[in-house]
């Protein structure tokens, strides 16, 4: 369900500056209004046509793409819009209230610490950048002083998932 949908029906009072979230085990986050109103916060109650889950986040759980993961409330409990900049567990620690994915890649292929032949290897991995997309990936064995792209790179899902890559590599002997 949109939050903005939920949010509507509420009919917020002037003045609501952040919308902050409570869960069972009593973490506490909060949004912008502006960002909770926005088309792609969403509260999730079911995740494959039933309930979601105790370990995903029932009764419900918050998805604020394309920030971390601690904004994303589970076991969400209480909705609240504030008058003022609410502060959550993270930021009282002195995390940022606008946390946005940065860009990364991984390796999938080979594994960790294998030995690889004298022969070209196929290198593969996964890259995310939040809702940004992935356009390329190149790869370096050199410490960033030469760069080879990779030959393919799958289509997200969506918006909001990673991109499989994987790139020829040639060993230096």
């Amino acid at each position: 369900v949109p939050l903005r949908a939920i949010l509507e029906r509420a009919r917020l009072k002037p003045g609501v500056i952040d919308v902050s979230f409570g869960a069972a085990d009593g973490y506490t986050e909060s949004i912008s209004l502006s960002r909770a109103l926005s088309d792609e916060v969403m509260v999730a109650y079911m995740m494959n046509d039933a309930p979601l889950p105790e370990s995903h986040g029932f009764p419900a759980r918050l998805l604020v793409p394309p920030l971390y993961g601690y904004k994303s409330v589970k076991w969400l409990t209480r909705i609240e819009a504030v008058d003022f900049d609410f502060k959550g567990f993270w930021e009282h620690r002195g995390r940022t209230d606008h946390p946005v994915i940065k860009t990364m890649s991984k390796f999938v292929r080979p594994d960790s610490g294998s030995v690889l032949p004298e022969a070209p290897v196929v290198l593969a991995g996964v890259a995310f950048s939040g809702d940004r997309g992935i356009a390329h990936v190149e790869v370096s064995s050199d410490g960033g002083r030469t760069w080879t792209p990779a030959q393919r790179i799958s289509r997200p899902l969506s918006p909001y998932t990673w991109v499989n890559w994987e790139a020829s590599f040639a060993p230096q002997v």
